[in-house]
C-alpha cells in the first residue's frame, strides 16, 4: 500500500476520534489503496458520544438460545452458557433513547450472508477474522436507517463505511450505484428462502 494512502486513513480515523487498530476501525487494503472501515464497536462509540442514547445492544442468536422477536421488539433472549449454543442463525440490534423510546431490528443469517457477499472484503479482513462482530455491525447499520434521531456525524460515519466497503455513494440515504441493486436482489432471494420478522423490507431502496 502507498504510504500516502495509509496516512490518509489514519487522518480520517482521527477526525472521528477513532484509531484503525482493529478494535474501533480497520485499515483495509484494496489493491494499492487503503480504506477506512468502522468496526461495530467504533460505530457504537460514536453513537454513545452523541448523548441521545441511553442503551444500545446487538447480539447473535444461536439455535439453542431462547429467543422471541415480535412486533419490532426483542421480547426474550436467554443464553445458557452451560451448553453449546449451536449454530448462529440470526442477529439483532436494539436501541433505547434517553426519553424511553426504543427500536429494534433482526436479520437472518441468509440476509447477512447476502450483504457479506456484496462486500468488497467479504472473504477477507474483518468479515473473515471477526465474522460475528460484522453480523452485529450489519444489523445496527440496518437499524440506523430507521433512527433519524441519530446525530448527523453517526449517519455520516455509516455512509462513509458503506462507500468504503461496497463502493456506494448515496443521496439522502439512497444508494445510487448499481452495487446497491445487487445487494437488494441478494437480500430478496435470502428472504424468499429464509423468512424473517425483520422490520426492514426488501422494498427499501437499499438493504445494507
Amino acid at each position: 500500500m502507498y504510504p500516502a494512502s495509509v496516512a490518509s486513513v489514519i487522518l480520517q480515523a482521527a477526525q472521528w476520534g477513532l484509531m484503525p487498530d482493529g478494535h474501533h476501525a480497520h485499515l483495509i487494503p484494496y489493491g494499492n489503496d487503503a480504506t477506512l472501515q468502522f468496526d461495530y464497536k467504533g460505530i457504537l462509540a460514536l453513537v454513545m458520544r452523541s448523548g441521545e442514547v441511553a442503551h444500545i445492544h446487538a447480539d447473535i442468536v444461536c439455535q439453542n438460545d431462547k429467543y422471541r422477536f415480535n412486533l419490532g421488539k426483542v421480547e426474550e433472549h436467554v443464553v445458557d452458557l452451560s451448553k453449546d449454543r449451536g449454530e448462529a442463525y440470526a442477529v439483532y440490534a436494539m436501541v433505547r433513547f434517553k426519553d424511553g423510546e426504543t427500536a429494534a431490528i433482526q436479520m437472518s443469517k441468509a440476509e447477512v450472508e447476502a450483504i457479506r457477499k456484496a462486500s468488497r472484503s467479504g472473504a477477507s479482513g474483518p468479515w473473515a477474522t471477526y465474522p460475528m462482530e460484522m453480523w452485529k455491525k450489519t444489523a445496527f447499520k440496518r437499524l440506523a436507517k430507521w433512527l433519524p434521531r441519530l446525530p448527523r456525524d453517526v449517519q455520516e460515519a455509516i455512509r462513509k463505511d458503506n462507500e468504503a466497503e461496497y463502493g456506494q455513494r448515496t443521496v439522502e440515504g439512497v444508494a445510487v450505484q448499481p452495487a446497491a441493486e445487487a445487494v437488494k436482489e441478494l437480500v430478496k432471494k435470502a428472504k424468499a428462502t429464509e423468512p424473517t420478522e425483520a422490520v426492514a423490507t426488501a422494498d427499501e431502496p437499499i438493504d445494507i
